[in-house]
Order: C-alpha cells, then structure tokens, then sequence
C-alpha cells in the first residue's frame, strides 16, 4: 500500500470520529475553524503512520473550480488539499490531492486522489466525489470542469491544458530553461522541440462537441513535463455528461510518442526517427 494510501485510511478514521464533536456544535463552526480542523486531521496522519513531516496546503483554485459547477442553493462544502509525503529517500515526495465534503456541521466523508496515468481508473473516485454534489455543466463550464479533473491527478502530473501555440511555446522554453540554467542551450533545445513538433502538425485548442446522448465529448491536448525528461504533448479525451459525470475515452502522446530523457549531448533525434 503506497503512503497517500495509508495517509487516506488514517484520515478517514480519524475524520470520522471527528465528526461527532463538530456535529454537537450545531454547524457553529467557520469556515476558516472548519478548514483548520481538517488541515490539523490531515497533519496528524503522519503521527497514526510513524513517516516523517508532511507537507500540506490547501487548493482553494480547485474549490473555486467545483463552485462555478455546484447549484449554489444546495451546495455542500469542498475542500481541497495537496499532501506530500516523504517517499524513498531517493525518490520524489509522494503527492497526492485530498477532497474534504462537509455539510449541514459534520464532516462527511474524504475522497483522496492519489493520480494516475491510468485516468480511467481514476476517474472512478472522481465521479464518487461529483455523485454527492449537485453539479450542472453548461457550455461555457466543460473546459473549467475537465482542468478540475486533471488538476485533482496532480501526482499523476496530466499537465496544463493548452489553448494555442503561444502557451505551448511558452511552456517548453521555460522548461528547457529550468533544466539547463543556461540561455543558449535552452534556445538550441527548444529550436530543436519546436521545428521536430511543428511536424505533428497538432491543433491544440479545445474541441467540444455534443454527442448523440446530449453529453459532451471533448478533445484537448495538455503539456507533461517530468523531470529529466524532454517535455511531451499528449491528447486526451473526455465525454463529460451534464451532471458531472466523466469518462476518459482516450490518452495518447502526440509528440514526442515516447517518453524520454534529456541530455543535452544527446538531442532529440530527427523527426522520421520517431516512429
């Protein structure tokens, strides 16, 4: 069982009983008290697992995202935390994204989306969050709704959602830059990138389409930057019904098809190398 995980059992036990003194206050508390003991619920996991501090904060952008998607006169309220937890001590800290639903005083229950590359199966603990919500997509929210769903994967690492060539362009050269700390290296590695990828020929912008059950289907590229590695653009295709309800329908890699590592020395191969 990995820490986010253990982290999880630990915190539902423990919000579970937690609920009981909240509830007794008749829904006294605040929000800010509310968010406190949840954070405090969270924090004192690492104690109940014998690991070494974690770091917590909360994602207040992510409730903002749900917010613009809740019918407002009966919507609960959602809390999101990013956790990172100690790992190998050779590895990365393990990062996973925490859902806190509290209504009418008590906490009720803690969703905890550890991400994956494997967003079908992920997108199953996403819907049992949106199964408790009251939630309407309309057009203009499907975009907002699909980036809460891939920000919620974080340690999954599905990327940022590109609109046009200019935010792709952006993206890679600040990740060259990151990587090298050196100018003309990262002007030489992304040259490179962007006349190799320019062969893919990519639209990236959003496309949203309704199907023939009145849902929508939407196609949209995102940009994955791991470290070490050469930045990737992906698709992914998502058919998101009116109520929240998402289904992932595809993930593939659109340049470079394979995930590889970056060494300068080594430059990405010419484009025919590819397939």
């Amino acid at each position: 069982m990995s820490n986010a995980k253990r982290i999880a059992l630990f915190v539902s036990i423990f919000v579970c009983c937690a609920a009981r003194p909240v509830h007794a206050r008749q829904g006294n508390t605040s929000d800010a008290e509310m968010r406190e003991e949840v954070q405090e619920a969270l924090s004192q996991s690492q104690s109940g697992l014998g690991h070494g501090p974690i770091s917590i904060k909360p994602r207040q952008d992510l409730e903002q995202m749900l917010l613009l998607v809740q019918v407002k006169s009966n919507a609960k309220q959602v809390y999101f935390y990013e956790m990172d937890s100690p790992g190998d001590p050779l590895a990365s800290p393990e990062t996973a994204i925490a859902a806190v639903v509290h209504s009418t005083g008590a906490v009720n229950q803690l969703y905890s989306f550890e991400g994956s590359r494997q967003f079908a199966a992920f997108s199953d603990e996403f819907n049992r969050l949106g199964s408790t919500l009251e939630l309407s997509i309309g057009n203009r929210d499907v975009v907002g709704f699909a980036k809460l769903f891939l920000e919620s994967a974080i340690a999954g690492n599905p990327g940022s959602i590109l609109s046009d060539d200019v935010d792709l362009r952006l993206a890679v050269q600040n990740c060259y830059f990151n990587m090298y700390r050196d100018v003309w290296k990262m002007l030489d590695a992304y040259t490179r990138w962007w006349e190799e990828f320019r062969v893919s020929a990519a639209e990236l912008a959003p496309k949203v389409r309704i199907d023939l059950a009145g849902d929508y289907d939407l196609d949209l590229h995102t940009l994955l930057i791991q470290d070490g590695k050469h930045p990737q653009v992906q698709e992914i295709k998502l058919t998101i019904s009116r109520t929240g309800e998402l289904h992932v329908r595809d993930i593939r890699a659109v340049f470079p098809d394979q995930s590889r590592w970056m060494f300068y020395d080594f430059p990405l191969p010419k484009p025919e190398t590819w397939h």
